[in-house]
């Protein structure tokens, strides 16, 4: 499962998904989040 984020504080995001139950799936690569800052744009 892929999850794309657009968003102008990933960093918020990333914590939610490093400090919960989801990291489980994305370290065992059952689900796959990305994220894109527009500012980079």
């Amino acid at each position: 499962m892929k999850f794309t984020f657009v968003t102008l504080f990933p960093h918020i995001i990333e914590g939610y998904f490093s400090d919960s139950i989801l990291s489980r799936a994305i370290e065992s690569k059952l689900m796959y989040v990305d994220f894109y800052n527009p500012r980079d744009y």
